[in-house]
């Protein structure tokens, strides 16, 4: 225990050191006033706990270039890693202004659908934000890229307010970040394991009512993802090419289906 609670210091006290740098990748990009045809959709993309939309940079023009013409928005998590990841309070409560951003735009725009996408920690947000839609209010569909959210975290309520499907991406490799320091640091829920990123969720108990079932679709990196960029680790998920040929996709094929 004693151990575990010096190695969880160090890795906290890393991350700490590490958020300076994680602010200088491309904080200063964000999409040109929220390019795209918003009649055509919304697409809300959330980074990790770096919490800059420069660290979707590449994601970004891979979602453009493979067939995106929806209006992309990039939330800006801020450049402060430990309490983007480990303050609980104050993730629900950006949660919920995600929520009514959504909300508003769907005022706006009626008939325009509303997707969201989140990378890492980011997609543990995505969770946040889909327990906070009114019951009335929904999305289209959801991405959630090696998420750090524990394996059996309750998605009932998340996928309540999903219309077609929650794609979670999840990668075995993805050891480090999302096996030993999701373990030693904790997960974005703040349950200290290997995250549902890394092996997937545990379906018996992370959705307890089997009429739910359908609406999650889990896809496991394979070797052959390496001609993409993405190697299997934590940071392929930002790739342009992976992006381009496995996010996309998940979200054109609703674009052009209604």
């Amino acid at each position: 225990m004693y151990r575990r609670g010096i190695a969880g210091l160090l890795c906290m006290s890393a991350l700490a050191l590490l958020a300076p740098v994680f602010a200088c990748l491309g904080s200063d990009w964000e999409p040109d006033a929220w390019a795209g045809d918003a009649e055509k959709g919304m697409v809300y993309m959330l980074p990790g706990i770096d919490g800059q939309p420069g660290s979707l940079l590449e994601a970004y023009a891979g979602l453009r270039d493979g067939g995106v013409q929806a209006e992309i928005r990039v939330f800006n998590w801020g450049p402060y890693a430990m309490l983007n990841l480990a303050d609980y309070v104050r993730n629900r409560a950006v949660a919920r202004a995600i929520a009514d951003e959504i909300v508003a735009f769907q005022d706006q725009y009626p008939e325009a659908p509303v997707d969201l996408v989140g990378y890492s920690g980011g997609g543990a947000l995505v969770l946040l934000v889909l327990e906070s839609l009114p019951a009335e209010r929904s999305v289209r569909k959801a991405v959630i890229v090696q998420a750090g959210v524990s394996p059996d975290y309750d998605l009932s309520e998340a996928l309540w307010h999903v219309e077609d499907q929650l794609v979670s991406f999840y990668c075995p490799s993805d050891w480090l970040v999302l096996g030993v320091l999701t373990e030693l640091v904790g997960t974005v829920d703040r349950a200290h394991t290997a995250s549902a990123g890394k092996d997937g969720f545990d379906t018996q108990r992370a959705i307890p009512d089997p009429s739910l079932a359908d609406k999650l679709a889990q896809i496991c990196w394979t070797p052959d993802m390496r001609s993409t960029g993405h190697q299997g680790d934590h940071d392929g998920m930002f790739e342009y090419e992976w992006n381009r040929r496995y996010v996309a996709p998940q979200l054109v094929a609703r674009q052009q289906g209604g």
